[in-house]
């Protein structure tokens, strides 16, 4: 058997030998390896980044090392480089956590008094994810990948403009029957470019984002709601004129590997909000919080098995774990700091059938496992699916599992 590799000059294309043994061992290694991982459970809260591809969430929410299209520009510009045609995308994402489709489906009762709705939601959390429409002229969110120039000679630009609405609802404390409502709104707009390098055996990219952003939440007993309803909703629902604005930046590069090129393995790094988020706060203001910067590191493996289109990530993020979300980490030792580490591990297997009509996935995401699947069927909109978890509590908390669906039209 032979598997092509593309050589570092990118001039022509050599077969190498793999013995057969070979590639049965790398993928009784690499594929049981990725599965193991998944039984791995880590603490802390959940860390947060801007809008998330659903093929990365379901793969792990890897992207380090192989970013081709749009989504490049949230976790590394530089995979730009390798984008082959233009893309023009309007999708709509819907993204709920395992109690709002059961309370969908009339698994959770939310007939009767409040504080007998309370009851039934009584340890559980109703996470919504939904498009923002800012804009009465937007009615979906828009992503563009425009190639210029020859393979491995001249660049790509892309852009996103869009916006995302989380809605965390969640009802604790079985005495007072506490309500707490949280909402994250915010609309932003991204360009960036990538453009290979030496021949295609590197690729750098640039993007810049301004982004407007709300945090708000709010706490009540549901007695104490029915008596001040409006100034309750008033404290935990954002408005446009509460969003506040922040500009980051975000670098990025990737490596072909010249080693062991049966398995065509790359690497690269990336460096998200470079500099620092800050955003444009009035005074007194504690919301939204600034982010530090984000150091990633990232290798893909993507071996000719012969059965289907192979692709393996890798990802460590958040290197000098300063994330805005779990600052805990920071200074955390012993078996906290371990599970830290676990915590920012993103593993991914992707594999596309039938000239990637129909892929399926799956990972390791901050400790839990991933899946989803993607139907691209010629003439039809692209369906994809994604089925994660996320730890938002203590390390001795229940995992949130969340389902997330996307229908787009890409052209």
């Amino acid at each position: 058997m032979h598997v092509k590799c593309i050589p570092s000059d990118r001039s022509e294309t050599q077969e190498i030998p793999v013995p057969k043994r070979v590639r049965l061992f790398l993928f009784a290694l690499l594929l049981p390896t990725l599965l193991l991982a998944t039984v791995l459970e880590v603490g802390a809260g959940e860390i947060r980044r801007l809008y998330p591809g659903l093929a990365y969430l379901a793969r792990g929410n890897a992207g380090i090392s192989y970013s081709q299209d749009e989504y490049a520009l949230f976790y590394n510009p530089a995979g730009l480089g390798d984008a082959k045609e233009f893309i023009f995308v309007t999708p709509f994402v819907f993204e709920g956590s395992q109690t709002a489709f059961d309370i969908a489906q009339g698994k959770i009762s939310t007939s009767g008094s409040t504080s007998a709705v309370a009851q039934n939601l009584l340890g559980k959390t109703i996470h919504l994810r939904i498009p923002y429409i800012f804009k009465p002229t937007t009615l979906l969110n828009m992503q563009l990948v425009y190639p210029f120039g020859k393979r491995y000679s001249g660049f790509t630009l892309a852009a996103v403009i869009g916006g995302d609405r989380t809605l965390r609802i969640g009802v604790s404390d079985a005495v007072n029957l506490n309500l707490t409502v949280a909402d994250r709104l915010e609309q932003f707009t991204t360009i960036g470019l990538g453009m290979p390098i030496f021949k295609g055996q590197y690729n750098i990219g640039f993007s810049a984002m301004q982004i407007e952003r709300c945090d708000k939440s709010s706490t009540s007993s549901v007695s104490g709601i029915s008596s001040g309803f409006t100034s309750f909703v008033n404290n935990a629902v954002c408005t446009t004129g509460e969003m506040r604005k922040g500009t980051s930046f975000t670098l990025g590069f990737q490596q072909r590997m010249t080693s062991l090129q049966f398995l065509r393995m790359s690497w690269g790094m990336s460096i998200l909000n470079a500099g620092g988020l800050k955003f444009a706060r009035n005074s007194g203001e504690t919301t939204p919080q600034d982010e530090k910067q984000e150091v990633n590191i990232g290798l893909a493996m993507q071996p000719n098995l012969g059965i289907a289109r192979t692709l393996l990530l890798a990802d460590l993020r958040d290197l000098t774990k300063n994330h805005a979300d779990d600052t805990a980490c920071k200074s955390a030792g012993g078996t906290t700091a371990t599970n830290c580490w676990y915590k920012r591990l993103h593993l991914g297997l992707e594999l596309g059938f039938l000239g990637d009509w129909i892929i399926l996935r799956s990972g390791y995401n901050q400790g839990y496992p991933t899946s989803g699947w993607e139907l691209s069927l010629p003439f039809l909109p692209v369906i994809r699916y994604a089925d994660y978890k996320v730890e938002t509590g203590t390390p001795s908390g229940v995992a949130e599992q969340r389902k997330a669906i996307e229908f787009s039209l890409e052209f």
